[in-house]
Order: C-alpha cells, then structure tokens, then sequence
C-alpha cells in the first residue's frame, strides 16, 4: 500500500509539471511570434536610405555636427545590427581639419523595443581604424563639447513633407578597433598623437560609465582604465545636476617590452567637470626608472632618477568666477634616488650645468603632512666624490603656493616661507635661516670650509674659510647684502651691497680687506702656456738689407672692446685694503673708488702704497664715444712684478717710475693703440737689464756675456704719443762700459719699432761709437749698423776716451715731466770703476761683433 502511494504521488508531480510547461512552452513561442512580428513590422517600415538621412539629420540635431555615412543597413533578424561604411563626423568651425572623427566602418547592436519610439539604442557600437582629433583652445572649450542644434522658433523638426518623427541615437557602449588620436590643448600647452588605439566604454548613457583605452605613443604602450560620472555633464550647457560631485577614478599605466614600468592612479570628483573646475583630487604616481617615461613622451627629456613617487591630494582653489582651475596642494610625499649627476648637468646647461655634473643625488624625500605644516626636504648623496647632506624645513605648502598664485595681485597679503636648511659637504658645511615672501626676504648665511678647492673644480682656493652674511629683499627696494665677513688665510674682508634691478641696474658696495693675497687667488684660476725667456742675441748685421716682418698683426680679427658693457648697468664700489700681496711683495692701504653712471666709468681714486713707493692715478671711459683716458701720477713698481703681471719674463730689474697721460678713442683695442695721444714716461735708476736683450738692441759690446744682467746706471725713455705713435727722444741707457742715447718712435697698435742709437762703448782709456738702427717690433727687435755719414757710410769712431756727455740728468727729468726723483751716483764713481789701459785696435773691432 505504501508502495502504491508512493508511485501515485510521482505520477500526480509528473502529471503537474507537465500541465505546468506546457502552457510556458506556448506563452515563450507566442512571444517569439509577438518579436518576430514587430521586427518584420519594424522591418517593413525601415528604408535604409530614408533611415540614413534621418539619423545625419537627427545626429546634426543632436550634437550640432554633422554625420556622413557613405551607407546604412539596418538587419533585424535574426540579431538586430546597424552597419555602415565611410563614417565621418564634422569638427568644429576653424578647427586643424574638418573632421573631428572618421572611420573605414561602423558597427552596433540594436535593441528592437526602442525602435518603435525612433530610438535607436546602440550597444556594441564599434568603429573600425578611427582616426579621432582633439581640440581646445585657450579659453578652456573643446571640440568634444557638443551641443544641440538651435532652430528658429516655428521651423519644422524634419524636411518639409516629412511627416516622421526624428530618431533618438543612444549609444551604450562602444568599441575602437586599431585607430589613433590626435590633441592640441592650448590651454596647457600640449600636443601630440596615439596610435594602435583600442578601447572599450560600457554604460556610456548611464551613471558609471567605463572606459579602457590601450594605444602607443612614442615608443611605448599605455593603459587607460576610468570610471566617471554621466558623459552628458561634460556639456557646459548641461545644468542637470550643476554643483553636484561628479566622481572620477583613472588608472594609467606605461608599458615598455610588456612590462608595466610606470603607473598614475587619479580618484575624486569634479563639481563642474565640463570646465574642469571643483576637483578635489588624490594623486599616487610612481615609476622605477623616471627617464623611462622619455619613451612615452620624447620631448620630455625627463633625467634618469630610480624609485620616483609622488603622493598628494590636489584641490581647486580658484573661486567659483574663476575662468580657470587653480590647482592647490593640500599634502605631499615625493621620493627619488639614483639621480646621476649627468642628468641634472644636461637639463641645467651652462656654468649651472658644469657645477650639477659634480652631483649624484642617492636619495631625496619632500614632504609636507598639509598645507599649514612645514615642507620637509631631505637629500643624501655625493659631491664631488665627497658625502653630501641636505636637511631641514622650507616653508609650508599654503605659503608657497600663496606666493605663486599672487604673483601679480600685491595687495593680498603672503605669510613668508621660513626656511631653516643645513647642508654638509665633506667637512664643509653651510646653513641657511630666514625667511622668503613676495614682499619681503630675509635670510643669514653662514659657511664654513677647510678648503674652496675640495667644493669647487676651479677657482682660487681659499682655506680655513669662514663666510657669513645677511640678505634682505624688501618689494620695490634694492637688494641688500649686509653684515658680509669673510676669513681665510688669502683674503679676510667686511662688506656691504646692494643692488636695485630693473631695465637699469644699480650696485653699491663697500669693502674693506684687512689682506688679500692676489698671488695665491691667480694661482686658483688655470693660466696660459709659460712665456720662455728668450735666450739668444741677435749681432748686428754689417751690411745687406735688413729683414723686416710684414705689418699684420697675426691676429685673427680686432679685439672689440666692451664699451657696452659700461650700459648694462651703473656701479659705485669703495675698496680698501691694508695688505695686499702681489708678486711677492707687500702694498698698503689700497684706496679705489669704482664708479658707472650712464655709461660713463670713472676709477678715481685709486692710490696704493707699494714697497718701492707710492703708485696713483685714475682711469675714465665713456662707452657714448668709446673714448678712454689713463692719468698715471709718479709711479713706484718693481720691474719684476710688471713683467709677472704680464707673464712674461723679467728683462729689466729695480724700481720703475711711471708717469703718463693718456687718451685715446676707438670700438677696438687697435683703434684705442692707433688713435693714442698724449705723453708716457719710464724710468730706472740703479736697475739691471739682462744681457741677451741689451745685446739684441745694440749688439755685442766688449766683455758682455751672453747670459746673466748688466748693471744699469740709468734707463730713461720719455715719450710723446700722437696718432697712435710714441716718440722716443731723448733715449738714454747707461751702464759702466756703455753709454746709449738716441730717438725713435714705436707704433702702438704693432709695436714697430724705428729706432736711431748712439752706443758709445769704453774699452780701458779709449772709447768706440757706432750708429745702429732697430727696427722690427718690440717682441723681435731687428739690430742693424746705422748708414748715418754723408753717402750713406757707415761711421766707426775709435779714439781716446774724452768726458762722457750726461745723459742720464735730461732724460730722467724728461721721463718724468719735470717731476723729482732718484738719481744715479755722480758721474765721476761711476767713470771711476771704468779700467784705462787703452786695447789694440783689433780687440776693439772684434770686441764690436765686426770681426771674428
């Protein structure tokens, strides 16, 4: 009985469930009926050219651009799909190119309910190889903004005779099928274009749509994933939903050799995201290799830094009027290591460039908790093959970033950023305090190093330094720098400056070196090949024509003088300095007074107290008619420093006395030398001159070696300048076997010399003299006999030796405008050391050089 019950039961389910299917069995085959009859009715009222027009014409209303399709077809059964061949879409007026957007070929899906309402809803829209072109210009609109059609009131929705109502095109998802993408965003000043695009959007016409983009740019890929808000509220004209966030999450990634190398991840939301304004966003950036982005934008010329992060919350700042965003920082976190020092050298350029290139950066951390704590900054690495470290705190990000957005509105009031930095480079180290606003700055440096040279490649090295000094920049007032000390072992000076900028600068400044040595600061800087003396004596040729060098210069070009300079800025400068040391002799209590005023350069005064004397005068130019005048007061000088200061060998030895004054104009150091007038006085007493140069002038005279100095009772060489000619008259040299007078003159501008000599030579009681001339040019003296007797002869006078002329007493007062001075010992101590045993007359022609 059980059993019976139990197989009754199964047979009356049995019997239910198929009483129960068959009725859904007719309901599913009468709504496949009910399908297939409203897509045959669809069918039937569809013309696809009709369909084509209507859904351009209905595309123009929509966006207020116009669609072409070189085809249309619409199949219904047995999936509903639109296709289309040669799709284009116009850009906007005055764009690069007429369309916005063209495509071999259009595919979609079509759902068949909403086309009874002429709503042709597209699911799977696909657009095969686009080409898509993306504008904004400089106000901030953009070709993808699209807006409906105005017509005038009255006009007709369709063609006149249409009686069907416009299509509706929704798009609800979307595909792109190896296309690219060009931009041009004027607003931010960028460009560029994509290809091997490929991307997928779904829920294009709902709340969340999504969009993956994947392409290649440059030489690397990129991936595009995003999630927004609706698309129609990136319609300016849009106010549905006006204020409200609209929420964005982006995730990029560049990819290179199918590695993701860099990643950029974007989330918040914008309260007017057609203009890009109202964002409140969190940005997390990193990349392993910074320049490796270089592949993905190749104008970037990022540097090769390791482990590169970036952490911050972005918000818009700018007021609700604002035509623009106004991006504020309110936290930040950014790291980088491994930064070579090539990288930084390559983008800096210049002398900035050369001192970077000593920088390898091992680590660097900026951090700031919110916009009101203090900027954290945190560098390690090496310099020059030394540690280097760089810590403490700069400002705070509102601060900074107040001072960037008013740059140009004065009237809003800047806290000031405080900085308090210190940095250690080896056992050197600097620190830096103070604060820096738009209106005003305030900072005290304070450095100290064992060595300059250990920090920089080149320069003069100055060891135990100690510098410190206060800079103060107040809005419309100069720059000043105050308090300045320096303390090293080759200069020790106090100080003070300031600097006005503008279209016309302006520098004062006051220093006082309590001592400066200038041999150990040249010694810093690199020098030119060594002069080597010259060692040989030319003999006086007895006859033949004398070898002349041609009038070049040898120069490639005129040296312009750079009287412009003397524009560019005005100056006034007081220098004092109680010890200077100068080739390797002590001068004291320098006084110089440097001034520019409109071009005008005056050096007044200038006065220093040397160890053979006292040296002044003053210099003057005037870039307006490039004129220059040098005044130089009776002149102390040991002959040797002048020669050091050249770096040229010494020829001459003792104390000079220079006096001059001098003018000249001319846009070139040639035009200066030619156009020099005026008078130049130098003069020696109780000096020595080396002995190749005095034989090179005048010949070999009788007991002079060819090397070592002769001792000189006097040298005197007076001249007056006129057209760039010195006249030198009289000419007087003195030794104990010589005596040299004469006239000449000396072409400045090439240094041609055309000298007349009188060498008068004692030999025991008896004296020779023998006309020369000297021609050739100062740096090659050319030594030859003088044809000054009647016919052209050469004249040799040999006799007695009788009373020597004075030639030292009217020189040196020549030399000297009249001016006092030393003098030589009397005549008669000096004749005294002379010997009297009078030699045979062919000693004394071999003696001259004239016979061997």
């Amino acid at each position: 009985m059980a059993i019976s019950r139990g197989v009754a039961t199964a047979d009356t389910r049995g019997n239910g469930f198929r009483r129960l299917v068959r009725p859904l069995l007719l309901l599913v085959l009468l709504l496949v009926l009910v399908v297939v009859g409203v897509a045959l009715l669809v069918q039937s009222r569809l013309d696809p050219e009709q369909l084509r027009q209507s859904v351009e014409r209905d595309v123009l209303r929509q966006t207020g651009r116009q669609l072409s399709l070189g085809s249309l077809h619409v199949q219904l059964l047995p999936v509903p799909t639109l296709d289309a061949t040669q799709v284009s879409f116009a850009n906007w007026d005055g764009g690069q190119r007429p369309q916005m957007l063209t495509a071999d070929g259009l595919h979609a899906h079509l759902a068949l309910l909403p086309m009874l309402g002429h709503v042709l809803r597209l699911e799977g829209l696909t657009l095969d190889h686009p080409a898509i072109l993306l504008e904004r210009r400089p106000d901030g609109t953009a070709n993808w903004q699209l807006h409906k059609q105005v017509r005038p009131e009255g006009e007709p929705s369709g063609p006149v005779g249409s009686h069907s109502a416009p299509w509706q095109i929704q798009v609800g998802s979307a595909r792109l099928l190896d296309g690219s993408v060009a931009w041009k965003d004027e607003l931010h000043g960028s460009s560029g274009a994509a290809e091997g695009l490929r991307g997928d959007g779904s829920g294009l016409d709902g709340d969340h749509p999504a969009i993956t983009l994947a392409g290649m740019h440059g030489g690397a890929g990129f991936l595009i994933d995003a999630r927004t808000g609706r698309l129609d509220r990136l319609d300016p004209k849009n106010t549905v939903d006006a204020g409200t966030p609209w929420p964005l999450h982006v995730a990029a990634t560049e990819q290179l050799d199918g590695h993701d190398i860099a990643r950029l991840t974007v989330d918040g939301s914008f309260t007017d995201p057609a203009r890009e304004r109202g964002y409140v966003l969190d940005v997390d950036a990193g990349t392993d290799r910074l320049d490796a982005l270089n592949a993905l934008f190749p104008h970037a010329k990022l540097p090769a830094a390791q482990g590169v992060s970036l952490r911050t919350h972005v918000v818009d700042a700018a007021g609700a009027d604002a035509p623009h965003g106004q991006p504020e920082f309110g936290s930040l976190a950014f790291r980088a290591s491994g930064l070579p020092a090539a990288s930084l050298a390559d983008h800096a350029g210049g002398r900035g460039g050369r001192l970077l290139a000593s920088l390898v950066v091992g680590s660097l951390s900026v951090d700031a908790r919110d916009r009101t704590s203090p900027v954290s900054v945190s560098l390690d690495g090496r310099w020059r093959d030394q540690p280097l470290s760089l810590h403490g705190t700069a400002g705070t990000l509102a601060g900074w970033q107040g001072w960037a957005h008013r740059a140009d509105d004065h009237t809003v009031p800047v806290d000031p950023a405080t900085l308090d930095l210190a940095m250690t480079v080896g056992k050197a180290s600097a620190q830096l305090r103070g604060s820096v606003a738009r209106n005003n700055t305030d900072l005290q440096l304070e450095v100290r190093a064992p060595s300059l040279r250990q920090l920089l490649a080149s320069g003069p090295d100055l060891t135990d330094l100690a510098v410190s000094g206060h800079l103060q920049l107040l809005q419309d007032k100069p720059i000043t720098l105050s308090g300045v000390k320096l303390d090293s072992r080759q200069v020790g000076m106090t100080g003070s400056g300031s600097w006005l900028g503008g279209a016309h600068p302006t520098l004062t400044a006051s220093i006082d070196a309590t001592h400066v040595d200038v041999d150990a600061l040249r010694a810093g800087w690199s020098s030119g090949p060594a002069v080597t003396p010259q060692t040989g004596a030319r003999p006086i040729a007895p006859s033949g024509p004398v070898a002349r060098p041609s009038d070049a210069t040898g120069d490639a070009g005129s040296h312009v003088v750079p009287f412009d300079a003397l524009k560019l800025a005005d100056l006034a400068v007081q220098l004092g300095a109680h010890d200077v040391m100068l080739g390797r002799q002590t001068y004291h209590d320098l006084k110089a007074g440097l001034s520019v005023q409109d071009g005008r350069l005056s050096l007044v005064p200038f006065s220093v107290t040397g160890p053979a004397g006292p040296i002044a005068g003053r210099l003057q130019a005037n870039a307006a008619d490039d004129q220059v005048s040098l005044t130089l007061q009776p002149s102390m000088i040991r002959a040797e420093t002048l020669a050091s200061l050249a770096d040229r060998p010494p020829v001459l030895h003792g104390v000079l006395e220079l006096v001059a004054d001098l003018h000249a104009a001319g846009p070139t150091r040639e035009a200066l030398l030619g156009s020099m007038s005026g008078r130049f006085g130098a003069s020696l007493v109780d000096g020595s001159v080396a002995n190749a140069s005095l034989a090179g002038l005048v010949g070999r005279s009788v007991g002079m070696p060819s090397g070592g100095d002769t001792e000189l009772r006097c040298l005197a060489l007076p001249a007056s300048v006129a057209g760039g000619i010195a006249t030198l008259s009289p000419l007087a040299l003195q030794t104990k076997r010589l005596d040299v007078g004469g006239h000449g003159t000396v072409v400045l501008a090439d240094g041609r010399l055309d000298l007349h000599l009188m060498p008068r030579l004692s030999i025991g009681v008896a004296g020779a003299s023998l006309p020369v001339h000297v021609g050739g040019r100062l740096d090659d003296p050319q030594a030859a006999l003088d044809p000054a007797a009647p016919g052209g002869r050469f004249a040799l006078t040999i006799g007695p030796g009788g009373p020597a002329p004075d030639l030292c007493g009217p020189a040196l007062a020549a030399a000297r405008f009249g001016n006092p001075g030393p003098q030589p010992p009397p005549e008669d101590a000096h004749s005294a050391d002379r010997p009297h045993k009078l030699p045979k007359p062919l000693d004394i022609l071999r003696g001259l050089g004239l016979l061997r």
